[in-house]
């Protein structure tokens, strides 16, 4: 495993934060799960 300074780690996470943003924003997500044998899902949106 590579190691980083504290410098370079923040600025790859910052660059993941932005690429996120680009490939999720506006987009609609639904998670179904099972709870107590009843079928749950909740719907949220990236924006």
């Amino acid at each position: 495993m590579a190691k980083y300074d504290k410098k370079t780690a923040l600025q790859i996470i910052v660059k993941a934060a932005k690429e996120y943003d680009i490939k999720l924003n506006n987009k609609h997500f639904m998670i179904v799960y099972q709870e107590d044998g009843n079928s749950k899902t909740v719907l949220f949106c990236l924006s």
